[in-house]
């Protein structure tokens, strides 16, 4: 009965390879790199790929390893991999029915940081760096390979045009004397890093002394057509990197790494992937663009030519666009792990939407009579005809309709926003025809999700149930989405114990929800995280001011506080705390960033709040709809407590 959405991180942590292919949705793959698809431009380019912690980056990652690769080929007489097959047969890392890539993914975990504080120059840190790098991707190459049956000595290496003499410096043409190179590099390194005083450089071992520039010689291995056949391989094989974690390291190594990764002279395909945190404030507010500067020691790197940048979560793209997209890859996902929870298969639930009850108990109306008597009063204060009335009632009624809806108190709540929208009626003369109702025309859906934000917010009336609602709440991230079902999976699994239905009703789907989106918030403890909350309860008081406001102008409500362009530009440029704050606001999904917004005639930058601060502050989920701020009064919201 265990529920794979309720463990963290459930396909990092699967038991085998099998095991963790079985909750691997291949969806984001197709939906980020499909352009790269052919030619084999995934495995020869430099990509820099960023996401937001959760976003799938290491998910992605291991399934370019050959034992991931193999797993899949040696599985595809059925079709429990057959989408992610697919999938890498699409990308060309595997050919037919052979892989046709050797990938690595290296965490640049502590070791890698260590060297950061050696006492040494920049430019001998920077070697030492790369160096293990390399080191470490040759051991994992052979380490997988090993996995699957072939042996260091039964590849060929084989170099660059005009480089075969050099590769003698790395360990030679074969593989066994690769491998035999890059442990005697990674000794030598540990040997500094393990030492109780660090030794000056010239006191370097000869393996630190000579060169070791592996990645700008290396062009493929080969393998003979016997073990090419045995192991379902491709007699040519072309190696590639991943780094993984390249956030962990200091601002001087991921300087060095990204200019060092960029280079042209590297063949191999090599993919940086990173948290946001290793933008700045600037950066990220250019929608991640790793501008084409020319640095010292990087003279003339551009992006597109010599490297792409892939943002995770469609960052910088058109939300409504990404949001289209990750309600896919959403359903995708659900699929794939509900097929884990035996409870749900033994009764063929494969859709999480079936355990979704999408029927609202209305507000009785005894708790509505405040709202009658604001719409008696209000369309006498304004002039409003009982006829005029009647035309408001039958234009909810009119929308009501066409949403195939017919509560009560939706139409009370509809009908109590449009009359607070109408304009005051001048006086007319016996004569005067009545004025035709203009405001008619605003009348469409996001109205009456108005009205229901409305009697959400004032009688707790449920809005945050059924699975459009589930995805837009996960902020287009895929462990968020899988952290917030699990919350629901498991209140079904219960009732399924009980020998009850296992269908939620919408109320309980929304109580927990929030109840979800109110742990997750307190529980933050990235950094900047106070910081970080006491802004959003800032922007999310502003928020709930226009949410409520009886004439709805913001229609669905507010989400957002907009700032000037030109004033987010100075801040996000500026040493000030409040561009820290966003930056970590941003790259933990707590909040995302819109600019250039035009707005009113004028350029706007907008803090769109994320799913859990919307659940847990009972906001829209609907873009756009925005307040507007200065930076001055962020900062103010800061020191609120």
């Amino acid at each position: 009965m265990a529920n794979p959405f309720t463990t963290f991180r459930a396909a990092e942590h699967a038991d085998t390879m099998e095991g963790f292919l079985s909750l691997v949705v291949p969806d984001p793959l197709e939906q980020y790199f499909e352009r790269f698809f052919h030619d084999g431009v995934l495995f020869r380019r430099a990509m820099f790929v960023f996401g937001q912690p959760g976003s799938g980056k290491t998910t992605l990652a291991r399934l370019f390893e050959p034992v991931a690769l193999s797993t899949v080929l040696r599985n595809d007489s059925g079709r429990s991999f057959a989408a992610v097959r697919g999938a890498l047969v699409r990308t060309g890392a595997i050919s037919g029915s052979a892989v046709s890539i050797v990938g690595a993914r290296i965490p640049l975990e502590s070791d890698f940081r260590d060297l950061a504080n050696l006492p040494y120059s920049s430019d001998v840190r920077r070697q030492l760096l790369l160096r293990l790098i390399q080191a470490r991707t040759v051991l994992r190459w052979f380490a997988q390979l090993g996995q699957i049956g072939v042996k260091p000595e039964q590849v060929e290496v084989v170099s660059r045009s005009g480089c075969e003499l050099s590769l003698d410096i790395v360990g030679g043409n074969t593989g066994s004397g690769l491998l035999e190179r890059a442990r005697s590099v990674e000794r030598a390194i540990y040997s500094i890093l393990g030492a109780l005083v660090a030794p000056k450089e010239d006191q370097f071992s000869t393996e630190l002394q000579l060169p070791y520039n592996l990645f700008d010689l290396l062009s493929e291995f080969r393998v003979s057509p016997e073990i090419a056949r045995q192991y379902r391989l491709e007699t040519q094989l072309k190696p590639f990197v991943i780094l993984d974690d390249a956030h962990s390291l200091s601002s001087e190594q991921y300087k060095a790494l990204r200019h060092w990764v960029a280079r042209r002279e590297i063949s191999l395909g090599r993919w940086v992937l990173s948290r946001l945190d290793a933008l700045s404030p600037s950066e990220i507010a250019s929608e991640l663009a790793i501008a084409g500067e020319t640095e010292s020691g990087a003279p003339g790197l551009s992006q597109q030519r010599d490297y792409d940048v892939i943002p995770l979560q469609g960052i910088g793209e058109d939300r409504a666009k990404v949001r289209s997209k990750f309600n896919k890859v959403a359903e995708a996902i659900a699929r794939r792990y509900l097929k884990q929870v035996e409870a749900f298969n033994g009764r063929q639930i494969n859709d999480l939407s079936v355990i979704l009850d999408m029927k609202v108990t209305p507000v009785p109306e005894s708790q509505l009579e405040g709202w009658k008597s604001q719409i008696t009063i209000e369309a006498d204060r304004r002039g409003i005809t009982g006829q005029m009335l009647k035309g408001l009632e039958d234009a909810a009624i009119s929308l009501l309709d066409k949403k195939n809806k017919s509560d009560s108190d939706l139409f009370i709540a509809l009908t109590r926003i449009l009359v607070h929208r109408r304009s005051p009626i001048r006086q007319l003369t016996l004569f005067d025809p009545e004025e035709p109702d203009s405001n008619l025309k605003e009348i469409d859906g996001s109205l009456l999700q108005g009205a229901e934000i409305h009697l959400s917010r004032e009688f707790d009336r449920p809005f945050y149930f059924g699975f459009e609602r589930l995805a837009l709440a996960s902020s287009e991230n895929p462990e968020l989405f899988v952290r917030l079902a699990g919350t629901l999976v498991d209140a079904s699994m219960n009732l399924l114990l009980r020998k009850q239905s296992p269908s939620l009703s919408a109320s309980e789907q929304h109580r927990l929800l929030r109840e979800k989106a109110k742990e997750i918030f307190y529980q933050w403890n990235f950094p900047e995280a106070s910081n970080v909350k006491r802004l959003i309860t800032g922007i999310a008081k502003r928020c709930a001011v226009a949410t409520d406001s009886p004439n709805a102008y913001l229609k669905s409500g507010a989400n957002a506080i907009g700032i000037p362009m030109a004033e987010f530009d100075k801040l996000m440029e500026s040493k000030d705390p409040l561009a820290s704050v966003i930056k970590y606001g941003v790259a933990y999904s707590a909040f995302s960033i819109s600019c250039d917004r035009s707005v009113k005639n004028k350029q706007w930058c907008l803090l769109t709040l994320g799913g859990v601060a919307c659940l847990h502050f009972r906001l829209t989920f609907a873009l756009g709809g925005f307040v507007e701020g200065t930076s001055k009064e962020l900062t103010s919201m800061l020191s609120n407590s």
